[in-house]
């Protein structure tokens, strides 16, 4: 097993020098007024359905504190990566390929030069959009103008 640098709150390994998989202590976090707010603002997407499963997993706090700061080595991150992954699981054809093409312009293009730009951030990026603009608006007719 290979360690490698530590990404956010994981500890990134490969094993068989193939299986990548990340470690993180956590705890869970059961936080419904954080979630129900997030569930209970107006939105084009997602259904209902979703987001009451979304606010169903809860959270997890890590210990992992924001960069820079003073409290660095006593604060910790909540983070909601069950629900975001219920989330991303229900983006339709065309949001999936958005993400994906992000992705390969992050890893491909801006990577080498900008390593501020995160798939984290990418990922809310595609979610946010799809939140805020209605479902019509990603369409496969519509694909090019959805990544312009």
């Amino acid at each position: 097993m290979v360690q490698h640098e530590r990404a956010g709150p994981s500890i990134p390994s490969t094993t068989h020098g193939h299986l990548h998989y990340d470690n993180v202590h956590a705890l869970h976090y059961y936080c419904p007024n954080i979630l129900s707010k997030w569930a209970a603002r107006p939105r084009h997407w997602p259904p209902l359905e979703v987001a009451q499963r979304v606010v169903s997993l809860g959270a997890v706090l890590t210990p992992v504190g924001f960069k820079g700061s003073e409290y660095q080595h006593v604060e910790w991150r909540v983070c909601f990566n069950a629900g975001e992954m219920e989330l991303i699981s229900n983006l339709n054809d065309t949001q999936t390929k958005l993400y994906v093409l992000l992705k390969m312009i992050k890893n491909d293009v801006l990577h080498p030069r900008k390593k501020e730009v995160s798939s984290y951030t990418l990922k809310n990026i595609v979610l946010w959009m799809a939140e805020n603009n209605p479902q019509a608006s990603f369409h496969k007719k519509k694909y090019f103008a959805v990544v312009a």
